[in-house]
C-alpha cells in the first residue's frame, strides 16, 4: 500500500536488463538480458509515462509454469499499477494507485499534509472492490522532533 510512496527509483528496475525508449508511445521498455546466471524476477517491464514524463502505468511481465496445467509450459504473467499525481508546492505526489495482479486488485487513495516543510502522507484510504474501503488516518505526524540539528551534520 505504501510502495508508490516509499519505492525504489525507477531507474533500478533497469538492473540486469535491456532498456528501450519508445519516444511516440511515451514508453520504457525493459526486457531480461539474456545468458545471465541468475534471470531476474521479470522477463519484461513496461512503463508508460504521462504528459510530465511521470509514471502513469507500470507492468511487470514474469514468466510462470501454471501448476493446474504444467504441460501448457511457461506463460506470461502481468501484474500492472496504475497511477494518479498532483502537485503540491512544485513537488509530484501520488494521489492514487490501482494495482492488478491475476484478478487481485487494490485501490489506494492519499492524501499529504504539510508538516514544518516537509509532505507527508495524512490519509491513505485501502479500496478492495471485494471487501470494501480501510481509511487509515496518519495521525500525530511530527518533522525532526527532539532531534538536535547537530545529528544531521554527521551525515
Amino acid at each position: 500500500m505504501t510502495e508508490p510512496i516509499l519505492r525504489r527509483p525507477f531507474a533500478d528496475l533497469a538492473e540486469d536488463m535491456d532498456l528501450d525508449f519508445d519516444e511516440k508511445e511515451m514508453k520504457v521498455l525493459l526486457r531480461a538480458k539474456t545468458g545471465l546466471k541468475k534471470p531476474p524476477p521479470h522477463s519484461r517491464i513496461v512503463v508508460a509515462l504521462n504528459q510530465d514524463g511521470l509514471p502513469e502505468k507500470i507492468s511487470w511481465y514474469r514468466k510462470e509454469t501454471d501448476p493446474e496445467d504444467p504441460e501448457e509450459g511457461e506463460i506470461e504473467v502481468e501484474t500492472s499499477a496504475s497511477f494518479e499525481w498532483t502537485k503540491l508546492d512544485g513537488k509530484w505526489f501520488v494521489t492514487m494507485m490501482n494495482s492488478n495482479h491475476t484478478g487481485e486488485r487494490l485501490i489506494a487513495k492519499y492524501e499529504y499534509a504539510k508538516v514544518k516543510g516537509v509532505w507527508l502522507p495524512k490519509k491513505v484510504e485501502r479500496i478492495d472492490p471485494l471487501s470494501g474501503v480501510d481509511k487509515i488516518p496518519i495521525e500525530n505526524l511530527k518533522v525532526n522532533e527532539g532531534i538536535e540539528d547537530s545529528e544531521f551534520s554527521r551525515w
